[in-house]
């Protein structure tokens, strides 16, 4: 039985030897791995090639930097993807009692050198040597071992990078959850927006230049766009912020993040460039992240989409309501017909001019109307007594008064005159804002009774009855 507790004890021991190593590496090496390191162990690797200026990347917080030959923010991925080939190194072959130093390993004068760096100044060295006679392999040494290693010629070409393909091309790396609020600056105009509210109940608030409720698509919208600011090159020379227009931008939007984190993207002038990889001239202009020191060529065309007025990122509805708590709408008119529907048990029914059941597509498309009801222009935020008559909002043409359930105050929408656009002049009782609206309530409106009445082939025997004893009433 001795044995079988020996056992055990093994697995035990091999078990929790696994948990530690998971625990401080993040992961179990594979047999036969020459490190067992892991990427996340990393803090620098420095990459040596013949005829090739020397590549440095370190660790810097959750980041990787470029060092030599340029300096710049690195590509996270690509950065780690090196940094694995190493870290996980697993040689197909290895042999002792060689002369390391032979040509015919190519070993003497290596045509690539890679050293990492891990767990506070520890390092590894692996150097690559000719290929082999057989198979997409080459020889390799590792510094402090007397053996000759056989690894994949896969390998070279993973350290190979050129330092221009291993730069963050994003201009700004951030969730878009983490966002806490953000402001757009742009010749006189400086709006900021942010979010209110906890889970499940967050919101978009404008609070400058006004206070008001934000356009929640536009200004997540707005965050995206800045998000997915890419570069299509990078400035190569030196120039000042006055020659980049960098010390007066076009453009600045200020990102404020979780954890106290400011982020700061400027764009300055417009310049045409020849870039990326084919050269082409495109129409770029200058970036700049305040958490990079390095000068970006982003696309122009991002100009217009980051110059947002206040009317674009403010809420253009002119009720905020449910169409399902509504209750009863009632439409006064000077001129065309007035009416009230009302809610009941059985569906929606005409109240005045008569009492009919009322055709239920009406009745949606009316509401649909109300709840959808935007803005298209904003006339001014709190309008004087004597400037209702200027915008025929004194005695208006139009009266929609909505009852809603749960006791709240009916909510009157008034409709005025005629806009020189064809809109027409609103507000609403909840405020002094004057907006005007795009014609489709007026023209929605019913025209007739029949527009309203439930025809005979959409009621059912039992909506005949019910029609009777209310028209007998």
């Amino acid at each position: 039985m001795r044995w079988r507790f020996t056992v055990a004890s093994g697995l035990v021991f091999v078990a929790l030897l696994a948990w530690v190593i998971t625990q401080e590496r993040g992961r179990v090496p594979q047999e036969g791995e020459a490190f067992g390191l892991s990427v996340d162990q990393a803090t620098k690797l420095e990459v040596k090639q013949k005829d090739k200026d020397e590549l440095v990347v370190e660790k810097s917080g959750d980041d990787w930097r470029l060092v030599k030959p340029i300096e710049g923010l690195a590509d996270t991925d690509e950065v780690e993807r090196m940094v694995k080939a190493i870290a996980e190194l697993k040689p197909s072959g290895s042999r002792t009692g060689q002369n390391l130093d032979s040509k015919d390993f190519g070993l003497k004068n290596p045509e690539l050198t890679a050293k990492l760096w891990y767990d506070g100044g520890k390092s590894v060295e692996v150097s690559l040597g000719a290929e082999t006679p057989v198979g997409a392999n080459r020889y390799a040494k590792i510094a402090g071992r007397d053996k000759l290693y056989i690894v994949s010629s896969s390998l070279r070409t993973t350290l190979s990078k050129e330092p221009d393909k291993l730069r963050e091309k994003r201009l700004a790396k951030f969730e878009k959850d983490d966002v806490k609020g953000l402001a757009l600056e742009h010749g006189q105009t400086r709006i900021v927006c942010v979010k209110r509210g906890g889970e499940g109940a967050v919101a978009w608030r404008m609070t400058a230049p006004l206070d008001t409720a934000a356009d929640e698509w536009n200004v997540k919208r707005l965050i995206d766009k800045v998000k997915d600011l890419k570069a299509e090159d990078f400035l190569r020379e030196t120039k000042s912020d006055k020659e980049l227009g960098l010390d007066k931008p076009q453009v600045k939007v200020t990102v404020d993040l979780t954890g106290g984190r400011k982020l700061t993207i400027s764009l300055g002038e417009e310049t045409k460039r020849e870039v990326g990889d084919k050269h082409e001239e495109k129409d770029v202009v200058f970036a700049r992240s305040s958490e990079r020191k390095e000068v970006l060529l982003v696309k122009a065309d991002v100009l217009k989409d980051l110059k947002k007025e206040v009317f674009d990122l403010r809420d253009k509805s002119v009720v905020q309501l449910d169409r399902e708590d509504v209750t009863r709408v009632k439409v006064e008119r000077r001129e065309g017909m007035s009416f009230q529907i009302a809610r009941r048990p059985t569906g929606w029914w005409v109240e005045q001019p008569k009492q009919l059941e009322a055709k239920k597509s009406a009745v949606d498309d009316l509401l649909w109307d109300i709840e959808d009801l935007d803005a298209k222009k904003f006339v001014t935020e709190k309008a004087k007594r004597e400037e209702l008559r200027d915008y025929g909002l004194a005695v208006p043409d139009t009266a929609i008064t909505v009852s809603r359930r749960g006791g709240k105050e009916p909510l009157k929408i008034f409709i005025g005159d005629k806009t020189s656009e064809g809109d027409y002049y609103a507000m609403t009782s909840a405020s002094q804002q004057v907006v005007t609206i795009s014609d489709f309530l007026s023209k929605d409106l019913p025209k007739s009774i029949e527009d309203l009445k439930k025809s005979a082939t959409d009621m059912t025997p039992e909506t005949h009855l019910s029609t009777e004893k209310h028209s007998g009433q």
